[in-house]
């Protein structure tokens, strides 16, 4: 089974450094930002961690809020 989902590398964003959480046509579907490389470099070693190879992963709306709103 295709995997749906993957985490970007870290990179340099603006105002620090992050990754995202994507789906399978890389589009995001999560995106955090941290003020050092290293504090982004850690997080995203312990997302990948504690995701570990699930066969989906999917954003869900906030409650209230209609997707594309």
């Amino acid at each position: 089974m295709a995997q749906k989902w993957k985490v970007g590398a870290v990179g340099s964003i603006g105002v620090g450094y992050g990754f995202s959480i994507q789906n399978r046509y890389s589009a995001p579907l999560l995106s955090v930002t941290y003020q050092t490389q290293e504090e982004a470099e850690r997080a995203h070693r312990a997302v990948i961690e504690a995701i570990g190879n699930p066969i989906d992963l999917q954003s869900h709306p906030e409650p209230g809020r209609m997707p594309g709103a």
